[in-house]
């Protein structure tokens, strides 16, 4: 199995949730893989599309300012992409959200085939794993959490965090193999998942 480059995109706000996502860069780093960090709240993507960047994203330039750019690069330069960011309110933050529509654009994302049909752009990616982290582990007894009320939506399959998922494939001619998962915080199954997660990069 030969080393990676992984971007590992954190979708946390600072503070104590990022304890969710030290730990992944640290088992991806112990198992040999080239770890790039990437913080959307340090990168400023706290704000959605700005009117700028709707007019341009129908132009053949969209990426128009700085964070959006930086973070262009940073996909380009990936052979595998994680994200991880917080559940708030049974879906992601807004800033997760503005990071895919400012940079997973024409261009870089997509691109339009003589035919006008439109496929995938970023053919360097191979594997992508979205985690979506609760804001604690369910109780015994207790209230259901906002991962256990995600599990029992019947919509759940229309919800963000896989659309992500999807949408790496989609961006990589279906060679991506990407994956969602939603986790309790503090929960040993993010471990799990990292750790055999490497081994399946390369395949």
């Amino acid at each position: 199995m030969r080393a990676v480059r992984v971007l590992l995109v954190d979708g946390f706000a600072g503070g104590p949730g990022d304890t969710a996502v030290e730990p992944v860069g640290g088992w991806l780093a112990a198992a040999g893989h080239e770890v790039q960090p990437f913080s959307l709240a340090e990168g400023g993507f706290d704000a959605c599309m700005t009117a700028a960047e709707r007019e341009a994203y129908h132009t053949d330039e969209p990426l128009i300012t700085p964070e959006a750019r930086a973070a262009a690069d940073a996909v380009l330069a990936a052979e595998a992409i994680v994200i991880c960011y917080p559940i708030v309110h049974g879906t992601a933050p807004a800033r997760v959200k503005s990071w895919q529509e400012r940079v997973f654009v024409l261009g870089l994302a997509f691109r339009f085939a003589p035919s006008g049909r439109i496929t995938g752009a970023l053919d360097h990616l191979h594997r992508a794993l979205v985690l979506g982290v609760a804001d604690q582990p369910a109780a015994a007894g207790g209230p259901s959490t906002p991962i256990a009320r995600w599990r029992q939506d019947p919509g759940r399959r229309n919800a963000f965090g896989p659309c992500l998922a999807r949408s790496f494939w989609l961006s990589s001619n279906r060679t991506c193999r990407s994956r969602y998962v939603t986790l309790p915080a503090g929960s040993d199954r993010a471990r799990r998942q990292i750790t055999r997660w490497p081994a399946q990069a390369t395949r």
